[in-house]
């Protein structure tokens, strides 16, 4: 399984938005609505922490909106992230200094993952449909739903031994009997 997850990340380095959705959620465990509320303002520089305040949903025929996690404040953490994670953030919040310096907002408003206005999120179908889209243009590799890559982390919590109480803190489930029945099963 780890070797599938890495067949992927491989194969999407050519995609910087579709190889960070994935990196998020296949390294933090992170929803897909939490990734599409992810703004710069999350991202601390110099700790290289990435924090996860909010989520982004959707109501149909409307504009993406943010919103609570969907565990509320048990769903929100700060996260370590890896140097290349680290790397991607900084090099996105540089490349839109010089728009936020335009629109005379802080970058730190901007979302990571924007709509065609930085201040406007992606709506979370959009990852769903860009990894789809990978999938048919790439037959040969192993599929994963988002989801999938989100208990991902916990089965590599699993098999590292890590306790039933931190993989409910890292996967921020409000319950932790849904850690036990759906994350932390061993892989074969």
């Amino acid at each position: 399984l780890f070797e599938d997850v890495e067949t992927l990340i491989a194969s999407v380095q050519h995609d910087d938005d579709l190889w960070l959705m994935i990196r998020l959620t296949s390294s933090l465990g992170l929803r897909r609505g939490e990734v599409a509320g992810l703004r710069f303002g999350d991202l601390d520089i110099d700790r290289g922490e990435l924090a996860v305040e909010r989520s982004v949903a959707v109501k149909t025929g409307e504009q993406p909106i943010t919103v609570e996690t969907k565990t509320g404040d048990v769903g929100r953490a700060t996260f370590a992230i890896d140097d290349d994670l680290h790397e991607e953030l900084c090099r996105r919040r540089n490349h839109l200094l010089s728009t936020a310096f335009e629109l005379e907002v802080p970058v730190e408003c901007f979302f990571i993952f924007q709509s065609k206005n930085p201040l406007v999120p992606r709506r979370p179908d959009f990852f769903s449909r860009r990894i789809t889209t990978h999938y048919r243009n790439n037959p040969a590799l192993k599929r994963f739903t988002l989801k999938q890559l989100r208990i991902f982390v916990g089965t590599e919590l699993a098999e590292d031994e890590v306790d039933l109480t931190t993989s409910q803190a890292v996967l921020r489930h409000s319950d932790h009997n849904t850690t036990a029945r759906f994350y932390v099963a061993k892989r074969d």
